[in-house]
């Protein structure tokens, strides 16, 4: 079932790749969704076509980075918007490890002019949170999706702060690779400081789970975090914690459809389930038990859904999906 599972989801993700590539974009928030789709590394690797995916970085430093930064569209970034940092974040994740598989210089030096720049610009957005002395934490306005939240206002959160926090160490790494001063140090004491802090800024002790954030001062808490135990650096939490997160978001988020959002509302994000699946063997260290039980979690997901219709245009769930397969050899 593992060759047929990762056929199907090939094929899908193929589809979601070119429908990106080929999509004519109205405006920023589309052009930077399509320009996170069309860049799945893991397809380009399984495919051989890595080198289809360096043109198409390339291809990108020419068309979506200038529209970053026009002059029309820094107004649409006076006050973030979530989805935009999300795929700029999600983006970058899939560059890095293109850069960190192949080793191309020449591609990391084309673009590392407007990452300097992306970097310059959220650095400038930073807020302090809370009582914080240091601007560390990105500040942003709700994502229409997250209905658990009450207000569209600005919030700030230990999902989209764990991908910053990211974001930031693969800008240290690519500053180390092109001997850049300002890059380095600029990201390194955010670094430090971030996991230094986040873990007194984010976790709660009653409830053994990081706070997504404060909703009229009352905790908010979302199976996003699961994505704290997912990133390319992964130096935020302690073992023991990230044992708590596992274990809290199987009990109180975990279905065979998809992980719930927040325990309020009904919400449930089909994307996160292989998010989920990861973490516990990275947890568990691939060892057999865990095998065993993820590829139970896996026939149970399967079983009861019908994958022929479910999902076939969620890019996000597709492209998980795909990624965990190619990734996690499993004898499903």
């Amino acid at each position: 079932m593992q060759n047929n599972l990762k056929d199907l989801f090939l094929q899908r993700v193929e589809h979601n790749i070119t429908k990106a590539v080929s999509k004519e974009n109205e405006n920023i928030q589309e052009a930077l969704q399509s320009f996170f789709e069309s860049v799945n590394f893991e397809y380009y690797k399984q495919t051989n076509q890595l080198h289809v995916l360096k043109e198409i970085f390339l291809k990108q430093k020419n068309e979506i980075f200038k529209m970053f930064f026009e002059p029309k569209s820094s107004l649409f970034f006076k006050y973030i918007d979530i989805k935009v940092i999300e795929n700029i974040f999600f983006w970058s994740m899939e560059f890095y490890k293109y850069i960190f598989e192949t080793e191309d210089k020449y591609t990391l030096k084309a673009l590392f002019p407007e990452l300097k720049q992306i970097l310059k610009f959220f650095l400038h957005f930073s807020s302090p949170y809370v009582s914080l002395k240091n601007r560390a934490y990105l500040e942003t306005r709700l994502k229409a999706e997250w209905n658990f939240m009450e207000k569209n206002s600005f919030f700030i959160s230990s999902y989209i702060n764990s991908l910053w926090y990211n974001f930031l160490s693969i800008m240290y790494f690519f500053g180390m690779q092109m001997m850049d001063l300002d890059v380095t140090e600029s990201t390194h004491n955010l670094i430090k400081y971030i996991e230094k802090t986040f873990v007194s800024q984010f976790w709660d002790e009653e409830e053994n789970y990081l706070r997504f954030t404060y909703n009229d001062l009352i905790p908010v808490f979302s199976s996003l975090s699961i994505w704290t135990l997912s990133l390319n650096f992964n130096n935020l939490l302690f073992k023991q914690k990230r044992k708590k997160i596992i274990i809290s978001t199987e009990e109180n988020f975990y279905s065979n459809y998809g992980l719930l959002l927040d325990l309020r509302k009904k919400t449930k994000s089909s994307q996160l389930l292989p998010i989920f699946w990861q973490a516990y063997l990275k947890y568990h260290r691939f060892n057999s038990n865990s095998l065993t039980y993820i590829k139970k979690k896996i026939k149970s997901h399967v079983e009861n859904v019908n994958l022929l219709d479910f999902e076939i245009d969620n890019f996000h769930y597709n492209k998980n999906f795909f990624n965990f397969l190619s990734e996690v050899k499993l004898d499903i």
